[in-house]
């Protein structure tokens, strides 16, 4: 592992000095290519280490274990020189001792450039049975079968510092006003139309304004909420064309609840009405003021005396309690007004009518950013070095 480049130019010479003693006929049969890359590249079993809360909620363990870490791909950009994974390790992954496998174009050597005590380049042989500290990038060389000329990368293996599922309410002051749609009639929109509850009737325009048209339902109109009403809709992931529409509200004491498909080349596509679990193990229940915001994955709902906080995962199907959004203490536990909202930075908003400040917080994976991926897994047949 610390074999120094003079020993890598020692075994270049050999290897030209054994060619240049082959018979003709061997020569012949010899193809010596003169440019090289690295094609692919992964990493093995690593090391993790977890940390575990005890059912006090105080005392602290950790232990440590191993997974495999080869379904974590990893980017190539051959333009630029890097290898990364866009989705990041998980919390507690030693980087610092890691086995990697490195492939490359045209059988190329892989070698380490490392840093000496004095800050000098230093090369070392890479082999896939050493490990390889990753905790900070480090640069690979890949010389061509001949010697003559290299390509160098920069590998950075990204572990997450922060665990997945982590919700933590904080005080403070903001303007939550500019996030809620207060319009006359108007119950919510969505790109291209925008939604009401009119004369009892559920009714729809275009999104600059028009003639509303009443939408088509698969129960009686009897049914749509009179009050505290909350609309959500987002984009469908297989057709971002199309939106998944949902409608929640109180009505006579019961929440009623409806969604819809929007798809303008569907006219077939009606609200439907969701009837209660008849087994009454996953319904909402009823929650006075009650509001609701879609936020990640999951809808989430609250309301009454604030109590409990509920989620659906299933676009308002079921519901459960939530102990990760649970509202802190000092919000109060007494029946009231407020608001609630979601930003385009994934931060969920809370706060009582009136009160000069309120509660914040933000899931942890919605705070991870995206990697770049353009330019990603190309070819690996560009020209090297010289």
């Amino acid at each position: 592992m610390n074999k120094l480049f003079s020993h890598v130019v020692v075994v270049i010479a050999a290897v030209l000095s054994l060619t240049s003693c082959l018979s003709d006929n061997d020569d012949s049969n010899t193809t010596y290519y003169t440019d090289t890359a690295i094609s692919s590249f992964s990493l093995g079993t690593l090391n993790i280490t977890y940390h575990t809360t005890a059912k006090d909620g105080v005392t602290d363990s950790t232990y440590t274990s191993t997974f495999s870490a080869s379904s974590y791909a990893f980017d190539i950009d051959q333009q630029k020189g890097t290898i990364a994974n866009a989705d990041s390790l998980p919390v507690g992954t030693d980087a610092k001792h890691c086995l990697a496998t490195i492939n490359t174009v045209n059988s190329g050597t892989v070698l380490l450039v490392l840093k000496s005590k004095a800050g000098a380049d230093s090369l070392a042989y890479y082999s896939s049975s050493d490990s390889i500290d990753f905790s900070s990038p480090v640069r690979l060389r890949v010389y061509n079968m001949q010697g003559t000329a290299h390509r160098d990368y920069v590998v950075t293996v990204n572990v997450h510092k922060q665990e997945e599922n982590q919700f933590a309410w904080q005080e403070g002051s903001f303007d939550i006003s500019s996030l809620v749609q207060h319009e006359d009639s108007i119950i919510g929109k969505t790109k291209k139309y925008r939604y009401g509850i009119i004369d009892g009737k559920l009714m729809r325009s275009p999104i600059a304004g028009g003639t509303w048209t009443e939408e088509k339902l698969d129960e009686d109109a009897s049914l749509l909420p009179t009050e505290d009403v909350s609309f959500i809709a987002a984009p469908m992931t297989t057709d971002t064309t199309l939106y998944n529409i949902f409608l929640i509200g109180n009505r006579d004491g019961k929440t009623v609840r409806w969604s819809k498909v929007e798809d303008d080349n569907d006219a077939s596509q009606v609200w439907t009405y969701y009837d209660d679990d008849e087994y009454e193990r996953k319904n909402l229940p009823y929650l006075a003021n009650m509001k609701a915001v879609l936020y990640g994955d999951s809808i989430i709902a609250t309301g009454g005396d604030f109590s409990a906080v509920y989620t659906s995962p299933d676009w308002g199907l079921t519901w459960t309690k939530s102990s990760l959004y649970a509202l802190p203490t000092a919000f109060g536990r007494t029946v009231g007004t407020f608001e609630m909202a979601v930003d385009k930075n994934n931060y969920f908003y809370i706060k009582r009518d009136g009160a000069s400040t309120g509660w914040y917080g933000r899931l942890s994976q919605l705070g991870w950013s995206n990697e770049q991926r353009v330019f990603t897994r190309a070819k690996a047949l560009l020209r090297i070095k010289e």
